[in-house]
């Protein structure tokens, strides 16, 4: 009895770590700009942050990227890199984006900080730990520096039940393979 308990324990445990992350507060203005985040899925898969910003005025806005400032999964401050940035040179200096009067910029950002190369480039998935996440977009609207700054608040969200028959499965197997590796599943049957 003492076994089939270890056993649901590991598969509950297994299947805890799957859900995504949301943010509870996506959205941030000021006179000038309407900035909306959303977690997104990049190439490889990795959680990353999605950024949507409205130009509310009648004139063109420049987001200035290499000033921008995001908080990395170990709380530290970091630069950003946007998409259309070749990894490799994310320590060159990124164009600004204009964005016209009225319309809307949808871009991704990522930590600098959460780059890394280990047999190709990869991406630190974005983590709810820590909860809170502060972002610094910087932006020039008539040759003035704007700052719009903020706190992400960051959770983990599981998946609905009727959502977890893959990570349910997959649960199950990660269990099956610790109990094959303690060496259990023998005496267990």
């Amino acid at each position: 009895m003492k076994k089939v308990f270890i056993c649901f324990i590991l598969l509950v445990f297994t299947t805890l770590f799957f859900g995504s992350i949301v943010i509870q507060n996506p959205i941030f203005e000021d006179q000038n700009i309407k900035v909306g985040f959303a977690i997104t899925k990049g190439e490889s898969g990795s959680e990353i942050l999605a950024i949507q910003i409205i130009n509310k005025t009648d004139k063109p806005i420049k987001i200035i990227w290499d000033e921008t400032l995001l908080t990395d999964n170990n709380g530290r401050t970091s630069g950003i890199v946007h998409s259309g940035i070749k990894f490799i040179n994310i320590d060159k200096p990124q164009v600004p984006s204009v964005i016209p009067p009225k319309k809307t910029l949808t871009d991704v950002i990522i930590p600098k900080t959460h780059i890394y190369y280990s047999d190709g480039w990869k991406i630190k998935p974005l983590s709810e730990t820590p909860s809170e996440c502060y972002f610094l977009l910087t932006y020039e609207l008539e040759k003035n520096k704007y700052y719009l700054e903020g706190t992400l608040l960051l959770q983990n969200k599981p998946d609905e039940i009727q959502d977890y028959t893959f990570e349910f499965i997959i649960g199950i197997a990660i269990t099956i393979g610790v109990l094959a590796i303690l060496g259990l599943i023998g005496s267990l049957f």
